[in-house]
């Protein structure tokens, strides 16, 4: 999943919706009735949260009985392969390492299926994108799905809807 799906989900939005809000995480309660939003777009919000359960209940709150709710974060593991990368290529990343002390809540897509449910969501699609392994692809007949999961991929993104 590359970052130019969640760019592509930023154009079609300013593009299809003419009344879209953006930014408005910087609020604790959002300033919107009850049943207000037919989608909500949260990516890359959560990792940055030690608990994501309001922002999960004031989402469920302002969306419609039909609203879909689009999540995008990165993995748990993401963070601990890409800073032995940055450390091993310091030259080439001119000793830059990667900064996730904002990183305060990284998990794997197990972890966020299970938060999303007990807040009320049904996911309905997920794209799991995974670590370029091609001289290992093989393993993924003999491991299991929640293995690769947790441990190989990068990012990950659910589309959810609202069970009210």
């Amino acid at each position: 999943m590359c970052r130019s799906v969640f760019t592509s989900i930023k154009n079609i939005t300013k593009k299809r919706y003419t009344n879209h809000v953006s930014n408005s995480c910087k609020r604790r309660d959002l300033p919107f009735s009850d049943n207000f939003f037919d989608g909500v777009f949260n990516i890359f919000v959560i990792e940055h949260l030690i608990n994501p359960y309001p922002m999960l209940k004031e989402i469920y709150r302002v969306l419609k009985p039909t609203g879909q709710l689009v999540i995008a974060t990165d993995t748990k593991w993401f963070y601990k392969y890409t800073r032995i990368l940055f450390e091993w290529r310091q030259k080439g990343f001119k000793k830059r390492k990667p900064d996730d002390s904002t990183h305060v809540n990284l998990m794997t897509p197990e972890k966020l299926r299970k938060i999303l449910t007990k807040s009320g969501f049904k996911i309905v699609d997920e794209f799991i994108k995974y670590f370029s392994l091609q001289r290992i692809r093989f393993l993924t007949q003999w491991l299991p799905k929640r293995i690769w999961d947790s441990f190989l991929s990068t990012s990950f993104m659910f589309i959810c809807r609202v069970e009210k």
